[in-house]
């Protein structure tokens, strides 16, 4: 019998820390990056708390991060 996509189970479960540390705030974007848009808009580089990921995130707008911040991380899907 066939099997498609969507029958197929998930190789690896996707992990995600509820609460991260912030490791660099870059309120202006990356100056180094070739994309325009990564460049101007804010960005935040963490670590989460349980698991070690390692995480780029864009903070909501008109929220300034501090360096060793612990912050709680909405999970959207």
């Amino acid at each position: 019998m066939y099997r498609g996509a969507r029958d197929r189970q998930p190789r690896y479960y996707r992990v995600r820390d509820v609460y991260v540390v912030v490791l660099d705030y870059m309120p202006n974007g990356n100056p180094l990056d070739r994309h325009q848009h990564h460049r101007s808009s804010p960005i935040a580089q963490v670590i989460g708390t349980k698991y070690l990921s390692l995480v780029e995130l864009i903070p909501p707008p008109g929220q300034h991060l501090n360096m060793g911040e612990r912050i709680y991380v909405e999970q959207s899907l």
